[in-house]
């Protein structure tokens, strides 16, 4: 999981948010994400018994790390070429759309002068 992006941790503090919360928002986001991808992998890949008794001890692997992990050196080991450039696009897919659904909610929380910000700061930064 990489740290929380600019904008994500910009549009956070519009709304008042703790560094703390902005951590606690950005890893729900991932971990649903992940969450989903791997229901994904394991329902719809179409992956072997032994790629998922593999992709089993890599997630195993994750949840027990000191240290965090990068999904595409995870996924690596476990699928191949074809494979892996699939999920790494419907990971990128994935937490996209957990992205919007997690700003969806949390535009309906901003009040109006907030929602102005925010939309000023998303427009003159990613136009």
């Amino acid at each position: 999981m990489n740290p929380p992006t600019p904008t994500f941790k910009s549009i956070c503090k519009i709304a008042g948010y703790s560094d703390e919360k902005i951590n606690q928002l950005w890893l729900s986001v991932w971990s649903q994400s992940l969450k989903d991808f791997l229901d994904w992998i394991v329902l719809e890949a179409g992956l072997t018994p032994e790629q998922l008794t593999l992709l089993e001890k890599k997630y195993d692997e994750i949840l027990n790390a000191s240290e965090q992990k990068d999904l595409s050196g995870i996924i690596e080991d476990v699928l191949n070429e074809t494979q892996r450039n699939i999920a790494l696009q419907r990971f990128a897919q994935t937490f996209l759309d957990n992205l919007n659904s997690f700003y969806v909610k949390f535009r309906e929380q901003l009040s109006f002068e907030q929602k102005q910000v925010v939309d000023a700061y998303l427009t003159t930064h990613h136009a």
